[in-house]
């Protein structure tokens, strides 16, 4: 009998560490944040995301790989890239929830990823001076976009309406006529 106990117990005991282990596993597609890794021809890039610099990556393989941390999968983003060399052009690579893939990193582990290669071209003649110039264009078109909004948002100042003084006005006795 005290056997029989005793081997109900350890199968009690194994059902609820199954049970508690299938609930502690998340759903993947629960999660949105990823990891973006930019292989590239050139070493050490400059990145901006968005318009902005990010502050979570850092490079690999001696600066050939950048890798992008904190990245939500569920958004599309615009990476630009620009190289540190003058003869190559920059690029902008675009990361869009469908390109993210669930890897398998070991035997439990999973992590959302998206992998991307891309090879810089050269600038043709003529061509670096044409996107310098329309590069220039388009910020002083954001300037002068945001110098407008500035002013409309500015708030005008009134003049003070007069104010009433203590001062009491004395009246002009009348003068005699003649």
């Amino acid at each position: 009998m005290t056997r029989l106990v005793l081997v109900m117990s350890i199968g009690m005991l194994l059902v609820c560490a199954s049970q508690a282990s299938a609930q502690d596993k998340t759903d993947p597609k629960q999660i949105v944040i990823g990891v973006a890794y930019l292989a590239l021809d050139s070493e050490y890039v400059l990145l901006a995301v968005n318009g902005e610099s990010w502050e979570h990556f850092y490079y690999e393989d001696e600066g050939m790989t950048v890798v992008l941390e904190g990245v939500d999968r569920t958004q599309e983003y615009r990476v630009e890239l620009t190289p540190t060399y003058d003869q190559l052009k920059p690029v902008t690579i675009t990361l869009s929830a469908n390109d993210w893939k669930l890897v398998r990193l070991d035997k439990e582990t999973r992590q959302w990823q998206v992998t991307r290669k891309h090879k810089f071209a050269k600038w043709k003649a003529g061509e670096k001076e044409k996107w310098e110039a329309e590069k220039q264009k388009k910020a002083e078109e954001a300037l002068r976009k945001t110098e407008e909004e500035a002013r409309k948002t500015e708030v005008v100042e009134e003049k003070p309406a007069d104010l009433p003084t203590d001062k009491v006005e004395e009246k002009p006795a009348d003068l005699p006529t003649d």
